[in-house]
């Protein structure tokens, strides 16, 4: 169940992101039910799972330093501060991460840190490629995390980022398509 609430948790995670950012959500009980399913799974994933919480935190960590416009705002730089208890309150269930840990961390870690360095735009041909290629990937993670070895937390992090790039590329798509359709009836 724990891949579940995974993938459903970057899924309400992307999708608070990508609506409120571009002004599609008009009612505020519409954010705060996808803020709420945020906490809810988060909590979820973590209180039982140190590694999870230690990796959700160092790649929301490094990515807000290299995107803080992004996480300058309060609900996201709250996910900052409060990923903390997590770590405290799942300390007990630590395991030390094996080789494939190791690689599947450092491949993870360096994409997330990387990315907003690479990408500044809300929507471009470039950043949907970069979401399709990071879907790839993460889909990739979660079958060789279970063929190789590959702790649960670490599967974990890969469910979640599937749904994060799977409504990431819907939603790029969307506005990309959307962007053209406009300029199309401009130029007509």
């Amino acid at each position: 169940m724990e891949y579940v609430y995974a993938f459903l948790g970057g899924l309400s995670c992307k999708i608070y992101d990508d609506l409120n950012d571009n002004g599609f959500i008009q009612y505020e009980i519409i954010k705060e039910i996808l803020k709420g399913s945020q906490w809810v799974l988060l909590t979820l994933l973590s209180y039982n799972d140190f590694n999870f919480s230690a990796i959700n935190f160092i790649i929301n960590g490094l990515n807000a330093l290299n995107n803080w416009k992004e996480w300058n705002f309060p609900y996201e730089s709250s996910l900052l501060m409060l990923t903390p208890f997590f770590l405290l309150i799942s300390f007990q269930t630590r395991v030390f991460p094996n080789r494939f840990d190791w690689l599947y961390i450092f491949v993870f870690v360096a994409c997330m840190a990387i990315e907003p360095l690479v990408i500044s735009e809300e929507f471009s041909v470039r950043k949907l490629i970069v979401r399709i290629l990071a879907l790839i990937n993460s889909c990739i993670g979660l079958i060789g995390g279970i063929y190789f070895g590959i702790s649960p937390s670490f599967v974990k992090v890969s469910c979640y980022a599937i749904g994060y790039f799977l409504f990431s590329v819907g939603f790029q798509a969307y506005l990309l398509y959307k962007t053209n359709e406009d300029i199309d009836l401009i130029s007509s």
